[in-house]
């Protein structure tokens, strides 16, 4: 059997690393998709996702979004007091990420125009009504930033909590150009690289998953 040079074409991997966390990095949106599959564990099993996908020259993140549980339209009793539901946080990073991708549909919910309910019963409309209204911003240039978790991997930052007042703040942005890490950021990064042997470098370092009954975006 003869094999000539010109039949391996694809001779090059087409995938990418991962993004690094504790980095702010320049990337391209690709988009909002709806993704089903089957559990390997239990057939038989769906999960219903929204994956937020970005990637430059140096690899790619997605961020999933699992279908949201009763239990997860209901804040949560944390150590230092009142946590915001799974739901609350969904909705705040899908506006944060309507903010950054396409501030025409961000401006129309703000004004009223535009409007999405989230109840026990509509993740496949949710699904759809982010992957429609992401789709103008596809392709576009902006950043954002990733922390490490314990095992390494990279993820959005909590930037989600309640004021003394008792009212929802973002305590940080994470998807925009005006993004930066916080000092507290900064600080556990730094501790972080001393208790290693080897050190990485912090990206640009300048100065979500996921859900209160019919929260409305």
């Amino acid at each position: 059997m003869n094999f000539n040079f010109s039949d391996a074409i694809n001779s090059q991997n087409a995938s990418k690393a991962q993004l690094s966390g504790d980095m702010i990095h320049e990337v391209t949106f690709d988009g909002c998709e709806a993704r089903d599959f089957e559990s390997t564990q239990n057939p038989g099993q769906m999960f219903h996702v929204l994956e937020i996908k970005f990637s430059n020259k140096d690899g790619q993140f997605t961020h999933t979004v699992w279908q949201p549980k009763e239990e997860d339209f209901a804040d949560r009793q944390g150590a230092f007091g009142m946590q915001p539901s799974n739901v609350a946080t969904m909705v705040y990073l899908f506006k944060h990420l309507l903010d950054a991708v396409n501030p025409e549909a961000s401006e129309k919910i703000n004004k009223g125009e535009l409007k999405m309910e989230v109840n026990p019963t509509n993740w496949n409309s949710v699904r759809k009504f982010m992957v429609e209204q992401t789709e103008a911003g596809k392709g576009k240039q902006t950043k954002i930033k990733l922390v490490k978790k314990n095992n390494g991997d990279a993820m959005f930052p909590y930037f989600l909590a309640y004021s003394r007042e008792g009212k929802l703040y973002m305590q940080t942005n994470f998807i925009g150009d005006n993004i930066f890490f916080t000092t507290k950021e900064l600080q556990r990064i730094s501790r972080a690289q001393a208790a290693k042997p080897t050190t990485q470098s912090v990206d640009m370092p300048a100065a979500t998953n996921d859900f209160d009954d019919d929260i409305e975006l």
